[in-house]
């Protein structure tokens, strides 16, 4: 037997023994090994990346199903480890793009994409499908049955909260009507 099969016959005898070895010397040397990794990143840095993103891109091209499984389950990881950090990031990116939080928000409550939404827009010629107020200093909601999750117009957000408030039951404004 050659040194290394013995050494890895050996290894393997003792592996949990090696571990927590390791695993105390690399505790009891926490500060070093960051130093020691900097330092090394900092001098490897593009032949890293270079290897990185090749690998990446090699494992994408085998499966991309299980390549974008893995990268949402480590993202996702991430998040959770460094939850603070991420809420920070989001709302810093929020405050920088209101408006494209809006679109997206729009895409995943309604399903309408900013092109559609702004059809819907020129359409109604820029103004409230009930009141005919404009919207040019307030932004659009977008009016949906709450049932079928059709889209049925624009409107102003008095409108559109004096419908919610009425259920958007006909009934109820028809009564309404009536009272005034």
């Amino acid at each position: 037997m050659s040194q290394t099969a013995a050494q890895r016959q050996w290894y393997l005898r003792n592996r949990e023994y090696k571990l927590a070895q390791n695993k105390k010397w690399r505790d009891g040397h926490k500060k070093r090994l960051a130093a020691l990794t900097s330092r090394w990143y900092k001098a490897n840095r593009k032949r890293h990346c270079a290897q990185t993103s090749a690998a990446r891109r090699l494992r994408k091209s085998k499966n991309p199903e299980k390549f974008y499984a893995l990268e949402n389950k480590r993202a996702e990881a991430w998040r959770i480890k460094n939850r603070k950090h991420w809420r920070d990031l989001a709302r810093r990116w929020k405050a920088k793009n209101p408006r494209r939080v809006k679109e997206l928000l729009r895409r995943h409550l309604y399903g309408i994409e900013p092109e559609d939404f702004n059809q819907l827009l020129a359409k109604q010629k820029n103004r409230c499908s009930i009141c005919r107020d404009s919207f040019s200093k307030q932004t659009p909601n977008v009016d949906h049955c709450h049932n079928t999750k059709k889209i049925r117009g624009l409107l102003c957000r008095r409108c559109n909260q004096g419908l919610g408030f009425f259920r958007d039951s006909k009934k109820f404004l028809r009564r309404a009507i009536r009272y005034l």
